[in-house]
Order: structure tokens, then sequence, then C-alpha cells
């Protein structure tokens, strides 16, 4: 059939050869021509998946994969879901508010993550027959999407799983283009009497995006910018280019002790959990440029005469030794245990290895009375961030029956800033800092009343030696504390086929603290949704609508590979609109979407980072396929 895996093969190797701009052609051939090798009506539950989430040992609750209706044609990240974007698919993300890391070793190379953040999470699939899909999006500056995956149970406890996603786009200005590549290849087994389980996981990531250091912010660019932008001037005139390499090798493992009858069992016992991480990561920046006429931008002058080669590498293995007890029925969880983290971070400059050791506890699904309570602790106590800690706890209380639903919680974290703030090498320029601990602590409340598709949270978050990049580019500490408030808004409303969602945020932050934020943030999205033809078309259209106040965003530094401070430029207050009609036949799904058609009549201020334009006007598509047999 078309589903065998030397067809997969076949296809990506001959899609290869021929040329990513023949693959949409070619794809159109496959499917026309293996059509009748579909059932004549799709499975509900062909094949589901669900994150890892450490714990493999319990009957996992899967769900079924993404649809056309979720975020398929929604698939370039415009701002739309808070991310910050330079206008570029493949290039650096921010976000509309600082981000928080977590306790641990923050390597602070991150600015290229959110990329792929939706396919290398740790997810196990559950597959009842052979199941592959095939995907190719095109867009405006000869963007080009191709991707694939494919997962089969090879019996009822072993599933194997494979993913190759490739992308690119020439760019909205001199130089901008963008390449990256993804593939990860996994293997999942549960014993038979659910004894003994694995997750293995290897993922490669890379990418280059070429950047000539960024673009001048100037009248000369003002005035270009309404033109044309491929005249926009930009630091460097030789081709400057950011690339990265991560790869990473997942190995998660359960063992289970106890009079365990069969894999359904609901009986309690205790499970010894081992989850062993490790990878590497390489980011590099290539120019024929000194140092010395970037950094002219901010007024630093560096005597310097060699070739900007900037170079990070790390090396880090992650460790993690639990043991776990789950009640009877699955309905309490506690995991306490310990952990042993390596990492080395190589430079120019530097070579030193940390070595850090935390206790770790968790606990899930406690019943105290009415309430739900989940919490979990990680506490350093040797090595690299020893002083450090992560706390969360939430508490949540349901009303008539669980149509209303409140939560709150508390998030303490107290952890080293990035390691790229402490320590940075590139040929000429670097730093080398002793810089305190952060701390941050969150409170929040969140009340959901399902049945009228409402939400509502605020959460209020304080934050203490906050890190970050100046006006300079150099790593500053501020040596007091500030607040953030948020208040967060979600209604649903259906009228027959017709639905309208709304989100608004409001937020605020002390006027001392080095952050700026817009203050509101409004996202609607209207849309017409209808099954038709006994339910084989399921047919969408609408528009997606969403913008934010004026603010001085952080500006980007492609050198570094960071966002820095800044207090003069203002961006926002834009409203964006994309139209978009998506449709699934089967188990074919497409869409042709329409970005940014404000850009016809409200002008060519479309910024979210200062001086880097957001996409222009233009359409794209897409197409979808799944096979099985």
């Amino acid at each position: 059939t078309f589903l065998s895996p030397p067809n997969y093969f076949f296809l990506q190797t001959f899609c290869n050869v021929v040329g990513l701009k023949y693959r949409f052609f070619i794809l159109f051939l496959f499917f026309v021509f293996n059509v009748k090798a579909q059932e004549d009506s799709i499975p509900k539950r062909i094949v589901q998946e669900i994150e890892f989430l450490e714990d493999y040992s319990q009957e996992l609750q899967f769900h079924e994969v993404d649809t056309i209706i979720n975020r398929f044609y929604n698939f370039d990240e415009d701002g739309i879901d808070g991310a910050v974007s330079i206008g570029n698919p493949g290039g650096a993300k921010g976000y509309f508010v600082p981000k928080i890391n977590k306790y641990g070793f923050n390597f602070g190379e991150t600015l290229f993550d959110a990329q792929f953040s939706d396919v290398t999470k740790n997810v196990v699939y559950r597959s009842n027959i052979p199941f592959a899909r095939i995907a190719y999006l095109g867009g405006p500056k000869k963007y080009q999407n191709f991707n694939l995956l494919f997962t089969e149970n090879l019996n009822p406890r072993m599933n194997i799983a494979v993913r190759l996603e490739t992308y690119g786009s020439d760019g909205f200005y001199l130089n901008q283009e963008s390449s990256n590549k993804l593939f990860s290849i996994q293997n999942t087994y549960k014993s038979r009497k659910n004894k003994y389980g694995y997750f293995v996981k290897f993922t490669s990531q890379s990418g280059s995006i070429h950047e000539n250091g960024g673009i001048k912010g100037d009248s000369i660019y003002l005035n270009n910018l309404t033109k044309d932008k491929l005249n926009v001037e930009v630091w460097f005139e030789q081709l400057s280019t950011n690339r990265y390499d991560k790869r990473t090798l997942d190995i998660q493992q359960f063992y289970r002790f106890g009079d365990v009858d069969s894999l359904h069992s609901k009986n309690d016992g205790f499970f010894v959990l081992m989850e062993n991480r490790g990878f590497f990561q390489d980011f590099w920046y290539e120019n024929q440029r000194p140092d010395s006429v970037y950094f002219s931008f901010f007024n630093r002058t560096l005597n310097d005469s060699s070739i900007v080669t900037d170079r990070a590498h790390l090396f880090g293995l992650e460790n993690e030794f639990l043991l776990k007890y789950r009640s009877e029925g699955g309905l309490l969880d506690i995991r306490f245990g310990y952990g042993l983290d390596i990492y080395k971070p190589e430079t120019y400059v530097s070579d030193t290895s940390f070595i850090s050791h935390s206790l770790k506890g968790v606990l899930k699904n406690f019943v105290l009375g009415d309430f739900v309570i989940n919490a979990q602790l990680e506490k350093g106590i040797a090595g690299y961030n020893s002083d450090g800690h992560q706390f969360d706890i939430s508490v949540l209380k349901s009303f008539f029956d669980n149509r209303l639903g409140i939560s709150g919680y508390v998030s303490s974290i107290k952890t080293l800033p990035d390691y790229k703030y402490i320590r940075y090498a590139g040929n000429t320029y670097s730093w080398d800092n002793s810089l305190g601990y952060l701390d941050h602590i969150t409170f929040g409340l969140v009340t959901s009343l399902d049945s009228i598709g409402l939400k509502f949270s605020g959460k209020m978050s304080q934050t203490t030696n906050y890190t970050y990049f100046d006006i300079n580019a150099q790593p500053q500490q501020f040596s007091g504390n500030y607040a953030i408030y948020e208040l967060r808004l979600e209604k649903k409303f259906v009228l027959k086929s017709y639905h309208f969602d709304v989100t608004a945020i409001y937020q605020s932050v002390e006027e001392q603290a080095p952050v700026n934020i817009p203050t509101l943030i409004w996202k609607v999205s209207f849309y017409y949704q209808r099954y038709l033809f006994k339910n084989a078309l399921e047919l969408r259209y609408g528009i997606d609508y969403w913008q934010n106040t004026t603010y001085a965003a952080d500006y980007y530094v492609p050198f570094t590979r960071s966002f820095i401070y800044q207090n003069d430029y203002k961006v926002g207050n834009f409203p964006y609109f994309d139209f978009y009609i998506s449709a699934r036949i089967k188990s074919a799904q497409g869409f042709v979407k329409f970005q940014n058609i404000g850009q016809l009549f409200l002008g060519q201020s479309y910024m979210m980072v200062p001086y880097y334009p957001m996409q222009d006007f233009g359409m794209a598509f897409g197409l979808r396929w799944d096979f099985f047999n």
C-alpha cells in the first residue's frame, strides 16, 4: 500500500532530489493516484498522542492528534499567541512579557526554540493502524514548509514514530533568508504486565538565518520602509549568518514493584522512575567585518582587527531518579527523589563544567475534602544553584457538578541567571560577571465556567535581581524588585454555525523596572464552521484579529542573539487581520489564508520589534493529507 515505509522514504528522497519548488506538484500527483487507498470513512481514533510527562507507568489518557480546526491554518506566529517576531519565519522570537527561567542551568540561547516548540515535546503516540501525515505549506517571499509524520504500533505495547520538517523563506528585506530543519525518531514500550517501560527519542534541530548584523534605524530606513524593504540599509554589507545545531537524546524509563496482573491494573504500587537526557548545542555567528563596526551602533569603540567569529558550545547530561507511589484507582500520585545534572559550556575564552545536585518531590491529585491539591518542589543541595529552588502549588475546587471551577496557585523560583549573562566570549568582546540569584514569585487565580465558554484569570508576579541586556548590549542586574499585574478574560460565543472568540488582556508593570510591556492586548476570532454532506466535509472560514497598545519594545541584536532593553522607539497599535478559508474532506485538509490584510488600507507601520517590519500582505496556502490502511 501507499503507507508502506519504503514508499515514504522514496517520496522524501525523490522530493529532495528534484528540489523544493516541485514538491507540491509531486505530492498532488501522489495524492491523486493513491486516494483510492483510503477507507470510505475515517475511524475516529486512528492515532492519538499524549506528553510523556516523566511517567509512562500509568494508563495514559490519550487524545486525538490535531485537526485543521485547531492550528494548521495559523502556522506562523505573528503575535497572536504572545510571541514577538522579527518578521520572518525562522527568525528570532521574544515575548510580550519577560520570560522567567525555571530552576536549573539555563544556557540563554533560546530565541530560536519557539520555531520547534510543538514538535520537540516528548509525546507518546498510540496508533491502531500505520498512520502517516504529509503536509506542504507555501507563502509570500518563497516561504515553503514540508513536513512528514509516521507512527505505528508494532504491537499493543510498542510504538515507533518518525518526524521530519524543513522550512524557510527569502525574507522581507535584504539578506533575511532563513532555513530550518528538524528530524526526530522515537520508540516507546511497555512490558506485558506493566512492570517496565521506556521512552527513547533522538531529535536534531538545525537552522541558519541571514541577518547582516541587523537593520539600521535612521531616516533613510524610515523613508525606504514605505517603498521597498529590499533597499533598507543594514549593518554589514557582507552576508552575516546566525547558525544553530541542537541534538538531544531523551531516555525515560520506569520499573514497577508489587503485584500487577495486567496493563489496566488499578492496584496501588511503587515505581522507580529514571530519566536521562543528553544533548549538545552549537551556536555561531559568521561575518567578514570586525566587531567594532557593529558595536559602533551602541556608541562603543573596540580596538580590534579580527574577523567576527562568535561561537558557543554546550554539552549537558540531566538525570533524575524518582521513587513513586500511586494509590488504588490512580487518584493519588506521590514522587520524591534526586537529580544530578552536568553541563559543560565551551567558548574561546572559557572551559568550565557545572555540576548540580537537587532533591525533588511531586504531589498530584491529593484530595482534601472538596479540594484537589497538586504541588512540586525542587531544591538545590550542592554544586551549581545550590541555594536555589522551584516550588509550585495549585488548589482546585469545583462547584455545581463541575460546571464551575476555581483554582488558585503560587509559584516561587530562585535560580542563577542564564549562563550567557554570566559569561560571554567573542573574538574581542567578552564579559565575566558575578551575578546574584533571581527571585520570582507569582500568585494567580483562575475561574472557568465551561458551560458558557467563559474564563477569567488574574495574577501578580514579583521579581528581584532581574537580569537583562541594556542599551549597550551588555548584561545588567536590576538591584531592586518590581511587580507585574495581569488580568485576562476569555469568552466564546456560539450562534448556530457562527463562532466568536474574544480574549482581552490588561497588564501593568511598575515604572522603575527596566521592563516595557503593552498595557492592552486583545484577540478576536470570528468564523463560520459547519459539517456538510453527512459530515464528510468540514468547512471553516473567518477572520483573526489581534492588536496591542503602543509600547517601547525590546530591540533585537543579532550579534549576541538577544533582545536588549530600550526606551526610545515605540511600536504597536497596529491592527493585524488574517482572513482564511479551511476545509477537511475525509482525510485531506487544506487552507488558503490572506495575512496582514490591514496593510492594504492602514499603511506600513506594522512592527513588533523596533526596525523590523512584520510580514507584508500576502497569500499563504497549505495541504495536509493523512494516510492509513
